[in-house]
C-alpha cells in the first residue's frame, strides 16, 4: 500500500481521538505496524509524504512543538500562539489559563482565545475535575505511549 494512502489512513481513523493532531512517533510507529515490515528511512519518507500532501492542499503538515514533531491532519493554519501553547504542554501533554498568562506574561483574554481555538478544532480537550479547581487544557497528540 503508498505511504501516503497509509498516512490518511491512520490519521482519518485516529482523528476523533486525536483532534488531527498525532506525534511524528505515534505515526511513524502505526504506519510500521500497518505496513507489518520494518522500512530503512522511515521518517525521512514519513516526512516526504506528509510534504507532499500538504502541497496538495490536504491539512496535513508536520509542525514542532518543542522537541516534538506532530502531524497535523486537518485543515487550517496554527499561529505561533498555538505553538506556544504546545511547547508548554509538551512535557506534560496539558496546561491551563493560568500556566500560560504566569508563565508566558499573557493575557487572560490572548490565553482563553488560543486555548478556545484549539479546543474548537478538537485538538484539545477541556478538563474540568482537577481537584483545585483550575480548568486543564489536555492534548491528546501530545499524549505518550506511557499517558
Amino acid at each position: 500500500m503508498s505511504l501516503v494512502v497509509q498516512i490518511i489512513e491512520i490519521c482519518l481513523a485516529t482523528r476523533d481521538r486525536n483532534g488531527g493532531l498525532m506525534s511524528f512517533d505515534e505515526l511513524r510507529k502505526r504506519v510500521l505496524a500497518t505496513s507489518g515490515k520494518t522500512r530503512q528511512g522511515c521518517q525521512d519518507d514519513l516526512a516526504r509524504a506528509i510534504k507532499k500532501l500538504h502541497l496538495l492542499g490536504s491539512g496535513f503538515a508536520v509542525i514542532t512543538a518543542g522537541s516534538h514533531r506532530l502531524v497535523q491532519s486537518v485543515p487550517g493554519e496554527l499561529s505561533m500562539d498555538h505553538s506556544t501553547v504546545f511547547q508548554k504542554a509538551e512535557a506534560t501533554s496539558y496546561t491551563s489559563l493560568e500556566i500560560l498568562m504566569k508563565d508566558l506574561g499573557w493575557t487572560e483574554q490572548r490565553a482563553r482565545a488560543t486555548l478556545d481555538h484549539l479546543v474548537a478544532e478538537g485538538m484539545a480537550w477541556v478538563d474540568q475535575q482537577d481537584n483545585s479547581g483550575t480548568v486543564l487544557y489536555w492534548f491528546p497528540g501530545l499524549f505518550s505511549d506511557g499517558s
